[in-house]
């Protein structure tokens, strides 16, 4: 993750947008506010995360199926 002052990422954009592709950059301005840079693809993936995990009944989904996929790596590593 990067992080870079406003005046920076002003004047190196297109070098912040390009990293943003593969990693957030957090952008500080001058008052001690932060923003942070992502990908739309990575955006759309925590709003997917989030939604996922918005009722205890899909956490629970969500934790079992992945205790699940371990026991499964798990079993077929020991194989």
């Amino acid at each position: 993750m990067a992080a870079v002052d406003y005046t920076q990422f002003r004047k190196r954009i297109h070098e912040f947008f390009t990293l943003a592709q593969d990693d957030a950059v957090i952008i500080r301005r001058s008052d001690g506010q932060e923003r942070v840079l992502l990908s739309k693809q990575e955006y759309d993936s925590l709003l997917a995360t989030a939604h996922l995990l918005s009722t205890p009944s899909n956490t629970t989904r969500l934790h079992l199926a992945m205790e699940e996929i371990d026991a499964e790596t798990t079993r077929r590593s020991d194989g």
